[in-house]
């Protein structure tokens, strides 16, 4: 096997994937974060390598190389040359991107109820498909005293990542009080209510119930559970009596989406 570093250009990147007869299909999405950071300066060498077998077929790095042609960008990538033709890349354990951001931030704060949290603003303000870790790590910072708060509350874990999100949400931008939080969650989980006043999460946890099966099912469905879920916990806030579920206001998302749009830089 051959090792050598080298100054990838779009043109040289284009040549290389002519070579890219035997690979896993394309995913658009993966290729955009990546061309996303190259454009934006937030590539960083981390000694993944692009990879070509004896036959001088590319094996490993279609995403890399396609996004530097998409980014027009120049990249200094690890090619190495002459490796086994096996089907055996990237078999091993897979780090998840949580454990990537705990280990490139030294923070075991950041934990998968988090990241679950950050997808689904992601998503329901439709800014991004994904977050990149640099990213993440910014929303993380302006979320991250919400956040702590929502994950502190007794029992907050038998939730689900609707539920947590919709609190973060009513919690930064309407102020509900910590204690109204705990309250709606031991609602939620025990189904016991005082009075007409609290049923707005017996009506949340209802809903859930009925409806969690088809909640998984898409972003579609996913945003239509979280307008519901921040209904329901900003009507139980206002002491609102709601024996069935509140009127679901479709929430603007524009202040998670000012945020993300300023994380990202993408301007969308």
């Amino acid at each position: 096997m051959r090792f050598e570093q080298v100054l990838v250009t779009p043109s040289l990147a284009e040549r290389y994937l002519k070579r890219n007869s035997v690979n896993r299909n394309i995913s658009q999405s993966v290729v955009d974060r990546y061309a996303r950071d190259m454009r934006n300066g937030r590539w960083e060498q981390n000694g993944d390598v692009i990879r070509f077998d004896a036959s001088g077929s590319l094996r490993d790095g279609q995403h890399r190389l396609t996004a530097i042609v998409q980014s027009g960008e120049t990249i200094k990538l690890n090619v190495v040359r002459g490796i086994d033709a096996s089907g055996h890349i990237d078999s091993g354990y897979k780090r998840t991107d949580v454990h990537n951001y705990q280990i490139k931030y030294n923070d075991r704060t950041y934990t998968a109820q988090v990241e679950a949290i950050l997808n689904l603003l992601t998503k329901a303000s439709s800014v991004a498909s994904k977050l990149t870790l640099s990213e993440k790590r910014i929303a993380h910072d302006y979320y991250r005293r919400e956040i702590d708060e929502v994950l502190s509350i007794p029992n907050v874990s038998n939730t689900n990542a609707i539920l947590k999100t919709a609190l973060v949400i009513a919690k930064k931008y309407h102020s509900i009080p910590h204690m109204a939080a705990e309250r709606f969650v031991y609602i939620f989980n025990s189904g016991f209510a005082n009075d007409e006043t609290e049923y707005a999460a017996i009506a949340c946890r209802n809903d859930w119930q009925k409806n969690r099966q088809i909640y998984g099912t898409g972003s579609t469905a996913r945003r239509e559970a979280l307008n519901i879920a921040i209904s329901c916990v900003l009507a139980f806030t206002k002491g609102q009596i709601a024996k069935r579920l509140p009127k679901t206001v479709d929430y603007d998302y524009s202040d998670v989406r000012e945020v993300l749009r300023c994380t990202t830089g993408t301007g969308l």
